[in-house]
């Protein structure tokens, strides 16, 4: 039988809760496949243009300024992690960025609001990208 000490548990709840950080990753990447063709119908429809389809372009740009945020947010995660610590990049800098971004989400009514929202989001999984990894490692 195995026992689990108590300074083991600590570091299992660590890690668990440090990797919700991947769990949102997975989320804001998965969100756009099932949202993005009804998003085609009702909101992009405002920007179509009827000789290049702009619909499309600013659907695909909708998908893709996740990973834009994300490389911004990896880029100034170095400095957040040496200034504020692992942790308090993680609840300072990552989490206010990716709820911020999906309560802009659920809240926008025009196109400009939900890409800059996307960036938003994607600045929080760049942040807890590096972060997370990190986190767990010094943990452990």
């Amino acid at each position: 039988m195995v026992v689990v000490q108590r300074d083991d548990m600590k570091v299992v709840l660590i890690c668990l809760a440090s990797t919700v950080g991947a769990l949102g990753f997975g989320f804001a990447l998965g969100y756009s496949s099932p949202a993005l063709p009804a998003m085609l119908g009702d909101v992009f429809h405002k920007v179509k243009c009827s000789h290049n389809d702009q619909s499309s372009a600013t659907g695909s740009a909708w998908s893709s300024l996740i990973n834009v945020g994300a490389m911004f947010g990896a880029y100034r995660s170095g400095h957040w992690l040496q200034s504020l610590g692992r942790r308090g990049a993680l609840l300072y800098i990552s989490s206010p960025f990716a709820v911020a971004g999906w309560l802009w989400t659920c809240l926008a009514q025009t196109v400009p609001e939900l890409l800059i929202a996307r960036l938003l989001i994607g600045a929080g999984v760049g942040v807890a990208s590096s972060a997370v990894p990190v986190y767990i490692a010094e943990s452990a």
